[in-house]
């Protein structure tokens, strides 16, 4: 009988830690798909920065510096650029600045209304400061390409070092800043991801066969191409492997915390799926974003927990709670 009785609670111990293993592996794999749709700001929008928490400025298609109150969804124009056919833009620190580019890089100074025409050979750049910029540009009649800084109106210049291949893809984090160092040598368009610190002029290499990175709220992530039979990339946030998937697969994407990351990836009916996978408890949650024009979002930012970002030129917001 005692025999029995150790069977049956032995048995019994054996549920209960299948149980329990079973539950734990289901709370590493929770994935909800939500259908949430996204919020209009603005009709009206090429690219977009907060400002403040109340205010993001924004440059419309036709080229047209506007401010736009969260609060109030109020609109009002601050200039009308002469520069048209934009391609990117990226504001100064304290937004009194904007980096423009066209065929080639300008800086408009919105409190003096001036524009500053750089040199036609830029081919990445991103603030210091307010007053200074980093910049990438190339010299291919000598075969060099070289890192320097200046002031934005382009006069000041110094050439911090100099390269055999391209920089590409400049951004800032924490006083640090970014940029890929362009492997010429490969069959995909990867590059190396370099660190440059102007505090104690140091550039070091952070890691290798990259595809892209992104920086929001100071943090990074980026992708990380691996080569095998087939060519896949690997997203990384904070060092962890977050997804793999084949690089022809379309995204963009942005860290959104030390612990969640957010990415873009198009569904074959050409919506939009906003993943946001979440590290700490292993989850990701799928809101999926349907535009008629079946364009990939860009000009991600988050705040407070909502997704901004532009697609066919509307400015769109997205709760991601």
């Amino acid at each position: 009988m005692n025999l029995n009785k150790k069977i049956i609670y032995g048995i019994i111990i054996l549920v209960i830690i299948i149980l329990a293993f079973f539950i734990y592996y289901m709370s590493l794999n929770k994935s909800a798909k939500i259908e949430k749709k996204a919020e209009v700001v603005t009709e009206n929008a090429l690219f977009f920065k907060f400002k403040d928490d109340k205010t993001i400025q924004l440059i419309t298609p036709e080229s047209k510096l506007q401010e736009y109150n969260i609060e109030t969804s109020e609109i009002s124009s601050i200039k009308k650029l002469t520069l048209k056919n934009i391609i990117n833009c990226l504001w100064s620190p304290n937004n009194t600045k904007i980096a423009i580019l066209t065929n080639q890089y300008y800086i408009y100074d919105i409190v003096n209304n001036k524009y500053f025409k750089l040199n036609k050979n830029i081919d990445t750049l991103t603030w210091l400061n307010e007053n200074e910029i980093l910049y990438g540009y190339n010299k291919f009649e000598e075969k060099k390409f070289y890192l320097a800084k200046s002031r934005y109106s382009g006069k000041n210049y110094k050439i911090i070092k100099s390269y055999k291949n391209n920089l590409k893809e400049m951004s800032s984090s924490k006083n640090k800043y970014y940029f890929l160092l362009e492997d010429k040598d490969s069959l995909f368009s990867e590059g190396k991801l370099t660190e440059y610190d102007p505090n104690v002029e140091q550039i070091k290499n952070i890691e290798n066969t990259i595809a892209s990175y992104s920086i929001n709220n100071n943090i990074a992530s980026y992708l990380k191409l691996t080569t095998g039979e087939n060519t896949t990339a690997r997203l990384i946030l904070n060092g962890v492997n977050k997804k793999t998937f084949l690089t022809e697969v379309e995204i963009n994407y942005i860290p959104v915390s030390e612990e969640k990351i957010l990415l873009t990836e198009r569904n074959q009916d050409g919506s939009i799926n906003f993943d946001v996978i979440n590290e700490k408890n292993n989850s990701n949650t799928i809101f999926k974003f349907e535009d008629p024009a079946q364009t990939i979002p860009y000009n991600l930012i988050t705040k407070n927990n909502i997704l901004y970002f532009v697609s066919s030129n509307k400015l769109y917001k997205l709760n991601l709670e």
